[in-house]
């Protein structure tokens, strides 16, 4: 996994124009994740890290994003994805520890130990090789996963989806990791005034010295019913799990410790 190698063997050509903001970053990252190359994932992490030196703050209380294309979704599965109707938000924050750290909670723990107030139930499949991907003997992990979330106003969410994990060797020789998911069918939900026909995700994990930076971003396209509850509410439940993630993993962390 040397990208410098890599470029070497590809004739050398320069890395593809990533944007600049976090506003098109997000859905940059989410495209290209699976890409054979990696370079084009490698320029978005490195300016997406950049960016957030100084704007980091900008996301706390979630930071409106570009929505997915329909190039951004297009080679996902064998499905037609209808983007119409898409919200997205994003929300950075740091995590006080190494970034091995995070990502071996974020990769190897059992997700009801790492996440215990968000699921119920959570199962797995791996597409690919568990074992090659922890060690970073390869650089993308697949699975798909059955999961039911709690969520407030009594909300119980049950999905299938599935999940690229994906390592990303730095122009300074260090790791990022990218996590993408996107639902394969639309959600089981408990009540009648609200349905979730799709949900697109992606975080990342970037070391900064003896900490890490991450940035989650969700797109999620949700038909309300006659309930009590506007768009404007469902982002910000949305928004308001994700800026929980990093407390999350620090309790988990220090549990372990």
């Amino acid at each position: 996994m040397q990208s410098s190698l890599l470029l070497l063997l590809w004739g050398c050509r320069p890395p593809p124009d990533a944007p600049q903001n976090l506003d098109d970053l997000m859905s940059y990252l989410f495209e290209h994740t699976r890409d054979e190359r990696p370079d084009a994932m490698i320029a978005g992490i490195e300016n997406l890290s950049l960016w957030l030196e100084s704007h980091l703050e900008e996301t706390f209380d979630g930071y409106r994003v570009t929505n997915l294309s329909s190039e951004s979704v297009a080679n996902l599965d064998d499905r037609t994805h209808n983007l119409d109707g898409q919200v997205g938000a994003a929300v950075g924050y740091d995590v006080l520890y190494p970034f091995e750290q995070v990502t071996d909670a974020l990769v190897t723990a059992d997700p009801l130990e790492l996440f215990p107030d968000v699921y119920e139930s959570h199962d797995r499949t791996y597409l690919s090789d568990y074992d090659c991907f922890v060690d970073k003997s390869c650089d993308l992990m697949s699975f798909d996963s059955t999961t039911t979330f709690n969520y407030p106003l009594n909300l119980t969410i049950e999905t299938t989806s599935r999940t690229d994990y994906r390592w990303l060797e730095l122009s300074d020789g260090q790791y990022a990791s990218v996590q993408r998911v996107w639902m394969l069918e639309p959600a089981t939900i408990n009540v009648d005034w609200v349905q979730i026909d799709q949900q697109y995700f992606i975080a990342t994990s970037i070391p900064v010295g003896d900490i890490t930076r991450r940035v989650e971003a969700t797109w999620a396209i949700v038909r309300l019913g006659d309930g009590a509850v506007s768009e404007e509410l469902a982002l910000n439940l949305t928004i308001s799990n994700m800026q929980k993630t990093g407390e999350r993993i620090t309790t988990y962390i220090e549990n372990q410790e």
